[in-house]
């Protein structure tokens, strides 16, 4: 017995320790470049202050990683369907009214991103003001017909288009957002009751999908009201947090040795047509009864059905059957500022794929979340962010982000979904949902939102992935079976 206890504290110190070691040898070699460059990127910013006044510098973090390229490459929409004809122009003057001129407790606009874009000085990413500014450049009614785009009217036109918008380009000197809004929208339905589409288009550089919940309260004076956030609520000791910040290049080792795995299959194709597969809405309550029933965390449910739905749809394709997955994955977190920002964080880690049974996968994916919660690695990985992004763009182009290409799999986003009734205009909103643009070579982005506890789930996919053969819905409908194998099985 004593001799097992003595085995188990060498493993825990061992465990910490190593850690500790391989990152002290990281800093001694990496400390003078980051010091060089943080050096250099405060002159850049002092001297643009001077020369360059109208110039704001981008912040740590996603923003900065996100907007080293000048036209865009990953991109958001989210789609709310509103039993209620709504005109652009009505639009358009919700966004004056009620938005451009907000400001927070300090004084500063909250949304002054939406009249901003981001330019680029001594090698840095700045926001620079759009002196031609026009609302009307940015909401207006569905106008992309001459890109051989045809205005969806319905939920099979607009399938086949979203994946198209998802990936377009943005103007040059004009903040990259845009608000299109379709009429009349599944008309053939119900002549008598008028649905209007909104098709929101954000660059991720100017906001994650949480904040765009926030806009959306703002805009519509609705509540959009979301669960707390639990998955990183970790309030860290003195201690632990000093053995974070010592241990954030080994942390980001680990990180990069789990792109080094690869992808599961071919990379994606720039050329290749992408495809979106929309579930069908399903109620929150469905995932809370299977977090009950199993004692796992709402996340978890959602990461252990991804890779089931994979595992189906390759079966399908008669391809070898992996058992595990790369994949991305991103979590808001605490306290969000308000406005417009990237306030998450993430983890890149093997998801597993096939297993003896659907109980079996959810358990181990549970663990792996865990495991990295408990080990802090997403805190770990937003520090880790804040010191890369703070490399020249060209850094980022050129160094950075291939490695990121080398994988993961696939990329995911599960937003919280409202639990509450949400209007536009005293029009009720019947369904929302969120799209996420395939970018680099990830070919497959996941993304999870709802509104009134209803939600969907969307797979953009990039055809060379799986083959045309594959059904195309076949993923979605491969989430919707796994949900429904975890609740049919008796835990009893």
């Amino acid at each position: 017995m004593a001799a097992a206890n003595v085995i188990r504290k060498i493993k825990r110190y061992t465990t910490e320790f190593i850690p500790i070691v391989v990152s002290i040898i990281l800093y001694t070699i990496l400390a003078p470049v980051f010091s060089a460059f943080i050096l250099y990127r405060n002159v850049a910013i002092i001297i643009a202050k001077f020369l360059r006044p109208e110039l704001t510098p981008c912040k740590p973090g996603f923003e900065s990683m996100y907007t080293f390229d000048k036209k865009g490459f990953f991109n958001i929409v989210v789609c709310l369907i509103i039993d209620k004809a709504i005109s652009a122009e009505r639009i358009c003057e919700m966004f004056q009214e009620r938005v451009l001129n907000v400001k927070n407790t300090n004084g500063k606009f909250m949304y002054n991103k939406l009249t901003q874009y981001y330019t680029h000085f001594m090698g840095f990413s700045f926001w620079r003001a759009d002196s031609k500014f026009n609302i009307t450049n940015h909401v207006r009614e569905y106008n992309y017909e001459n890109l051989q785009l045809r205005c969806p009217q319905d939920d099979v036109t607009l399938q086949r288009v979203l994946p198209e918008l998802a990936k377009l380009h943005w103007k040059d000197r004009q903040s990259h957002w845009e608000t299109l809004v379709v009429k009349n929208y599944c008309k053939n339905e119900n002549p008598n009751n008028p649905k209007t589409l909104l098709i929101f288009r954000f660059d991720h550089g100017i906001c994650d999908g949480y904040s765009s919940i926030g806009l959306f309260r703002i805009l519509f004076q609705s509540t959009f009201t979301t669960p707390g956030i639990s998955r990183n609520k970790t309030n860290l000791t003195f201690r632990q947090m000093i053995y974070v910040m010592i241990t954030l290049p080994y942390t980001q080792l680990k990180t990069f040795s789990a792109l080094f795995k690869g992808q599961l299959w071919a990379a994606r194709k720039s050329f290749a047509p992408t495809y979106c597969d929309i579930s069908q809405k399903f109620d929150t309550k469905q995932i809370k009864l299977i977090k009950s029933k199993y004692g796992v965390e709402f996340s978890s449910v959602i990461h252990c059905c991804v890779p089931a739905a994979i595992l189906r749809a390759i079966g399908l394709s008669s391809a070898k059957l992996p058992q595990n997955i790369s994949g991305f994955s991103a979590f808001p977190l605490l306290e969000h500022p308000g406005g417009l920002c990237n306030h998450w964080t993430s983890i890149i880690d093997e998801f597993p794929c096939e297993s003896s049974n659907s109980t079996h996968r959810l358990y181990s994916t549970h663990k792996i979340l865990q495991r990295a919660k408990n080990c802090f690695t997403p805190i770990a990985n937003s520090m880790n962010l804040r010191f890369i992004s703070m490399f020249p763009v060209w850094i980022l182009r050129r160094f950075v982000w291939p490695i990121y290409e080398l994988g993961p799999t696939f990329a995911m986003s599960n937003v919280p979904c409202t639990v509450s009734k949400e209007f536009v205009d005293g029009g009720v909103i019947v369904d929302a949902f969120m799209v996420l643009s395939t970018f680099h070579r990830i070919g497959m982005v996941i993304s999870s939102w709802g509104v009134n506890n209803q939600q969907r789930i969307v797979f953009n996919v990039t055809r060379n992935l799986l083959g045309s053969q594959l059904p195309p819905d076949a993923l979605s409908s491969g989430f919707m079976l796994e949900l429904e194998q975890l609740l049919k099985i008796d835990t009893n």
